[in-house]
């Protein structure tokens, strides 16, 4: 999935406008909660079918984070 189309998705999931979304966009900035958690997971369950650990989806702190965790999970 190219970044940009990525960023999309984060915004629709944090409810915040895609300009605010980058790597280095730290998730509580963008008002990321536990329901954003479970949307994430559910988007990268229905997008690339696998399965995030949430105890490593909480340790994601940045946009950059949450690529880089979906990017291991789907190459692996």
């Amino acid at each position: 999935m190219d970044p940009s189309t990525f960023y999309s998705h984060i915004a629709e999931i944090a409810d915040t406008d895609v300009a605010n979304v980058n790597p280095s966009a730290e998730l509580v900035s963008l008002g990321w909660s536990s329901l954003s958690v479970i949307s994430f997971i559910a988007f990268a369950d229905d997008s690339f079918g696998v399965i995030l650990d949430a105890r490593k989806l909480a340790t994601c702190k940045t946009v950059g984070d949450l690529m880089e965790l979906l990017d291991d999970k789907v190459v692996a």
